[in-house]
């Protein structure tokens, strides 16, 4: 990426407003995160795209100085089924900020994506809840694909034409400008990979039309398999790995969405071979737990994956694994403190 290279597999944790609370990106950096996440639908709501464009793009507004990866918000859309319609146009949602109507169509995802700024951006697809009849993961598949389309002539144009102009906005007395720099030069849109996203739910048929038709489009710089971990049962999530896996170009990264669990990840990753996804998974979750005095350690037999070390007193210096020694674990159990 313009920022550095990513090896996989990696877990990215979730930054949803290009922040992880209660961690400093240095300390991000420093604990060998790679490459963060943060949510376009999140920053569009607030403080907005175009804000985060003026004050210098994702990487300057969030100080990480890596490899960073936008969503374009399909699971919010999804979670929020309450707040939104979806037509073949887009989405049409209400604002969980202050309530007010938005149209959120692969044209402007893709506008909004490009002022942020990410190394990685994603299209606008749509995602239905797990289980759900072939019929309906058909209709979201197909339209997924239809919108990925809209969504490559979008990113294509402003790759030729550029973004429109940034938007001035008022600073107080004797403040510089937000953006003192070539202001046409400015309106070139940074380098980007924009990743199609895999849907279909947990059927085979659907799975493969969908990678079949994202390859059909075009030599993609990555692919995304999406619509999981959103209430299948596990063994159909494995299998619809078992079934994806060998359809992907082997010399491209894959992101896994959304499925970011350690056991999960842990399986997908190392534990079997043949289910090896060799990219990278995020998961708001595993990072809000890691605040939570929960550890993501490597599973072992008696012990979860999601660790919760037990702490029979605020002074105990001990490695927060029990099977692990001083110098192969920077943590210890008093209040799951780093050691160093």
């Amino acid at each position: 990426t313009p920022h550095g290279v990513v090896q996989t597999p990696e877990f990215m944790p979730v930054g949803t407003r290009a922040a992880v609370r209660g961690i400093d990106m240095r300390e991000m950096r420093a604990m060998g995160t790679q490459m963060l996440l943060a949510n376009a639908y999140h920053l569009y709501l607030n403080p907005g795209d175009r804000m985060v464009r003026a004050l210098g793009g994702l990487h300057a507004f969030s100080r990480f100085s890596g490899p960073m990866l936008t969503d374009s918000g399909g699971y919010q859309v999804f979670s929020l089924a309450k707040f939104r319609q979806v037509r073949e146009e887009g989405v049409t949602f209400k604002s969980i900020v202050d309530g007010s109507r938005h149209n959120y169509t692969p044209e402007r995802v893709m506008q909004i994506e490009r002022n942020l700024g990410a190394d990685v951006i994603m299209q606008l697809d749509e995602l239905i809840e797990g289980g759900a009849e072939h019929a309906a993961s058909r209709a979201a598949m197909e339209r997924s694909l239809r919108w990925l389309e809209r969504c490559r002539v979008e990113f294509d144009r402003l790759e030729r034409e550029g973004r429109e102009p940034a938007t001035p906005f008022a600073v107080p007395d004797g403040a510089p400008a937000m953006y003192g720099g070539d202001a046409e030069q400015e309106r070139m849109a940074p380098p980007q990979a924009l990743f199609p996203i895999i849907q279909g739910g947990t059927s085979d048929d659907l799975r493969t039309a969908s990678i079949n038709g994202i390859l059909q489009t075009g030599d993609w710089a990555g692919i995304a398999m999406g619509g999981l971990s959103v209430g299948e049962a596990k063994p159909l999530m494995y299998a619809t790995f078992d079934t994806c896996a060998p359809l992907l170009p082997r010399d491209k990264p894959r992101y896994l969405m959304g499925v970011g669990f350690p056991g999960v990840a842990w399986t997908c990753s190392t534990a079997w071979p043949q289910r090896r996804w060799g990219g990278t998974a995020p998961c708001s979750p595993k990072t809000a737990k890691s605040r939570s005095e929960r550890a993501a350690i490597a599973p072992t037999a008696g012990r979860s994956p999601m660790h919760a070390p037990a702490r029979p007193a605020p002074t105990t210096i001990a490695p927060i694994c029990g099977t692990c020694t001083p110098t192969k674990s920077r943590w210890d159990s008093a209040c799951s403190r780093c050691t160093t």
